[in-house]
Parts: C-alpha cells; sequence; structure tokens
C-alpha cells in the first residue's frame, strides 16, 4: 500500500516507528457487507509492516489471511490508517512542524 502525504515530510527517522503501536490501520467492508447474515470479520484478518518511505510516501505491506475475502463486492473495501503519534515524527519540510491529523 502506498500513502502519499499532501506535503514533503522529513523522512530521517526509522520505518520501524511505524508500527502497530503507533498506527493503526482497518478495514472497513464495502457497502455495509459486515451487517450481511453470514459475514465473518476474522476472514478480514491482516497483518501488516512498514517498508519504506520517501519525501512524501509511505510504503506499508499488508498480507490478507484470506485474500479472495477482500473486497468480493463491485464497491471497494477502504482502509483506514491513523497514526496515533503522527506528531512524534512527520514533520513539513516546507513548514518545519508537525504535520496536522488531515495531512
Amino acid at each position: 500500500m502506498e500513502i502519499k502525504f499532501n506535503q514533503s515530510i522529513y523522512n530521517d527517522f526509522d520505518v520501524s516507528w511505524v508500527n502497530y503501536t503507533n498506527t493503526n490501520i482497518s478495514l472497513i467492508p464495502a457497502m455495509n457487507r459486515d451487517e450481511f447474515a453470514g459475514f465473518n470479520w476474522t476472514t478480514l484478518n491482516f497483518t501488516w509492516k512498514t517498508l519504506n518511505i520517501t519525501e512524501n510516501k509511505l510504503f506499508i505491506k499488508i498480507n490478507f489471511s484470506e485474500p479472495i475475502e477482500t473486497s468480493p463486492l463491485i464497491e471497494q473495501d477502504t482502509i483506514k490508517v491513523f497514526f496515533n503519534q503522527s506528531a512524534s515524527f512527520f514533520r513539513s519540510i516546507k513548514y518545519n512542524v508537525t504535520l496536522h491529523e488531515k495531512y
């Protein structure tokens, strides 16, 4: 997965800081299919690992336990990423300030 930031960021930190403690990644089923009879959340289990970061992109590898169950409908599922402590390691190069939650 590639996450693109809308500003260049300092990336002189260890990518291992983007981990399960500092980052929450979740999958949101499309079209409320999680409300369908017989839906099983465990079919959407996944693990992830940070691979690399560049001036404006973060690369994360996601391994789904059952890939065939991910986005089975015409409308695709959504992956949501939330950085718990973004102020700790994402800083704008242009403004030299920590990035806001909406970046």
